[in-house]
């Protein structure tokens, strides 16, 4: 976008999806790319740029480790390192949890997906994070449950956005059907 259009200044802010989404619907942000929520909001637009498949891990010398296979109910005896409650990868997590009437021993709570990889590096409980954040640090778990969340594009389509925010919408749009 921006080798495309060279006199578009972006004003780009780093926030939490959640806080961007909130901000999109008051009309305080033209647009935002973030993990759309589970839920969407019948006044807002999405567009799913990418599906990223969340795996569970744990720290390679954790007893889970050493097992083939895994139940979701297995891992409710040992700690659990998630993104705060609020977050949609939780609400994701929790989601696949509640489906079997699980609850997950949650002992912290962080936002930062780094911060959560090295801890559960270091072998303070299991976490489900991003596939593409797998590192020889941790291990993935072969659990019988697949999550995903899906990263894209929010906008509200009932305020008049700006002309550069319409040509990066529809360059994404582009990108997505290519």
């Amino acid at each position: 976008y921006v080798q495309r259009f060279p006199d578009v200044t972006l004003d780009v802010h780093f926030v939490d999806s959640e806080q961007a989404h909130e901000k999109v619907l008051a009309g305080d942000l033209e647009l935002a790319f973030l993990t759309l929520p589970p839920e969407g909001d019948e006044r807002l637009t999405y567009l799913t740029v990418w599906n990223d498949p969340l795996v569970f891990v744990v720290a390679p010398f954790h007893p889970l480790a050493q097992r083939k296979q895994i139940q979701l109910q297995d891992l409710l005896e040992y700690p659990s390192l998630l993104p705060a409650a609020q977050t949609y990868t939780t609400q994701i997590t929790l989601h696949a949890f509640e489906k079997y009437g699980l609850r997950p021993k949650i002992t912290m709570s962080n936002n930062p997906l780094e911060s959560i990889r090295m801890l559960v590096s270091i072998g303070l409980g299991w976490s489900v994070l991003p596939q593409t954040l797998l590192n020889r640090d941790l291990f993935q778990l072969a659990v019988n449950v697949e999550l995903k969340r899906q990263l894209g594009i929010v906008w509200h389509p009932a305020r008049t956005q700006s002309k550069a925010a319409q040509a990066l919408i529809k360059l994404t749009q582009q990108s997505t059907t290519a």
